[in-house]
């Protein structure tokens, strides 16, 4: 019984996610794109690519995938960070939290260089 118990507990915990997913859902039936970024603001948000780079890169076309999202590969140095910050050899690279501030610091970059690049026409009107 406490396990249902619990699991309720976690679901009323994150409710705002299942709010979330419920809300993309709705986004999808109607027709709309997934991604709440380009719902919202027409653009393609800062993570666009990523599924397909990866999707590319496991097909082995490293030149596509990169293409799609040159970043796709700091995905995966970002979980094993995260996965071992406990690591007394790693935790230099916590100090104050600055590995996190320059991976935010060059997905904004790479995010703006992009939108530039790939859809300059409302900057240069």
């Amino acid at each position: 019984m406490s396990i249902i118990k619990d699991f309720f507990k976690d679901i009323l915990r994150y409710w705002y996610l299942l709010v979330f997913l419920i809300f993309l859902v709705v986004l999808r039936i109607v027709g709309y794109e997934n991604c709440l970024f380009h719902f919202i603001f027409h653009y393609p948000c800062p993570g666009c690519g990523l599924t397909r780079a990866f999707l590319s890169c496991f097909r082995g076309d490293f030149r596509q995938a990169f293409r799609y999202h040159p970043l796709f590969v700091l995905i995966p140095v970002i979980v094993v960070l995260f996965l071992f910050k406990n690591v007394k050899r790693l935790k230099w690279l916590y100090y104050k939290n600055l590995i996190w501030y320059f991976i935010i610091f060059v997905f904004i970059l790479t995010y703006i260089i992009r939108i530039f690049v790939y859809f300059p026409q409302p900057f240069l009107n």
